[in-house]
């Protein structure tokens, strides 16, 4: 993987949406890499601007190196779209609009900086412009990323986590798993919790939602 090799070259021992991004211009297709460069965003220009935010390292590791915790959510929004679009297999286009739609990630800061129009890139590919809409030409389509074992391993891992707190929520109730235990669950991981505090959503709010309809339900 293209972003593995830089993410070495750079000495660190995990791959970042950096690294990510860097490996795009390694793209056995070029077609988005020149589309970048024509934006203004040549693989110098976007190599400065990794050199700004991270430092070179000395690591150097062996064997498979882990994902960040944001360069495993942007694979996996990028994968979330080659699926809704009905396709195999993630392309570079997917992984880019991927990192422009999370600016809390380095890629994502970079791509906002350069003022990249990922929407126009991804017309050039036939890629809808508006959500829902249906591709209409595929054929030109740089494949660079399927769903690894590994990102599939992280994901198993992270549902699991869930489901044990929601497992260990019915529990202290005396009765099975319900979605409103893996809801309440969702509240006390990090991540999600996260999303859900911007939203104005917490563990005591999401505990007396469910027993608000619980009880409505009961009377019912």
């Amino acid at each position: 993987m293209a972003a593995d090799r830089r993410a070495r070259e750079l000495g660190h021992n995990y791959v970042g949406t950096e690294h990510l991004l860097l490996g795009i211009y390694d793209a056995p297709v070029a077609s988005v890499r020149l589309l970048l460069e024509e934006q203004r965003l040549s693989r110098d220009q976007a190599e400065a601007a990794v050199a700004r935010r991270v430092t070179v390292g000395s690591e150097k590791p062996e064997g498979e190196l882990p994902f960040t915790p944001s360069a495993a959510r942007t694979l996996q929004a990028a994968i979330d779209g080659a699926i809704g679009a009905a396709r195999p297999a993630a392309g570079a286009v997917d992984l880019l609009v991927a990192m422009a739609d999370d600016k809390s990630t380095i890629a994502g800061q970079i791509l906002a900086e350069a003022r990249i129009d990922v929407r126009d890139i991804a017309a050039s590919f036939g890629e809808p412009a508006v959500a829902g809409e249906k591709p209409r030409e595929l054929a030109n389509l740089p494949i660079v990323i399927e769903p690894s074992e590994r990102v599939i391993s992280q994901g198993r891992a992270a549902l699991d986590e869930l489901f044990a707190q929601a497992a260990e929520l019915a529990e202290g109730n005396d009765r099975q798993v319900e979605l409103d235990d893996v809801l309440l669950a969702l509240t006390k991981t990090a991540s999600a919790s996260r999303v859900l505090a911007e939203m104005g959503v917490d563990e005591a709010k999401m505990s007396l939602a469910i027993e608000t309809v619980r009880g409505r339900e009961s009377h019912d």
